[in-house]
């Protein structure tokens, strides 16, 4: 997949192919449970712990969302929206009418699930947040790189960020060489 800068202009337009039309721009916290427990996270550990609360079901939301009248761009983030049960029917549905960004640590199998339903033309971008440090001691990584080339390849726009946590700054040069052997610049 080629991969090309996309620029936002004030309107809500996708300038570089012209095909994201939206009325309102809104970010989504769609919840505060996390399965990473990163040592420098602003969430309450409990909070990052917390059973998932289903505050409505996805046709709720869909319908919340149509009455507005509006087409919207939402930038659903949490803690980690993946851990959310009805996450992938609720961005298969939302994206039927309106336009996704995702802010995640691509660690939850329900990833795999939305890269399967979710049309990557609705979709600005996904934020695979990078944790470096607990992905290596999880022994994870890999299976991060895979994730975000599977999505590469599906036509999802990925950016791969690492979160600016001090004790990472100094090796950022390191994992950045790390990730462009294992094919993760563009």
């Amino acid at each position: 997949m080629e991969r090309v800068a996309v620029r936002l202009d004030v309107s809500g337009t996708i300038m570089q192919d012209g095909t994201m039309h939206y009325d309102i721009e809104a970010d989504w916290m769609l919840l505060l449970t996390c399965n990473f427990r990163c040592p420098y996270c602003f969430i309450d550990p409990k909070l990052l712990g917390a059973k998932v609360q289903r505050v409505g079901t996805p046709e709720q939301w869909v319908e919340g969302f149509r009455r507005t009248g509006k087409t919207w761009l939402l930038h659903i983030t949490g803690g980690e929206p993946a851990v959310h049960p009805d996450f992938v029917e609720l961005a298969r549905r939302l994206s039927q009418e309106h336009y996704l960004s995702l802010n995640s640590n691509l660690t939850h199998r329900n990833i795999d699930a939305f890269a399967d339903v979710v049309d990557p033309a609705r979709v600005h971008f996904i934020n695979a947040s990078l944790h470096y440090d607990e992905r290596r001691a999880r022994g994870d990584l890999g299976d991060f790189i895979a994730r975000v080339q599977r999505l590469q390849d599906k036509g999802f726009r990925v950016m791969v960020s690492q979160v600016a946590d001090p004790a990472v700054l100094p090796r950022l040069e390191d994992i950045m060489a790390e990730l462009a052997r294992q094919g993760l610049t563009g």
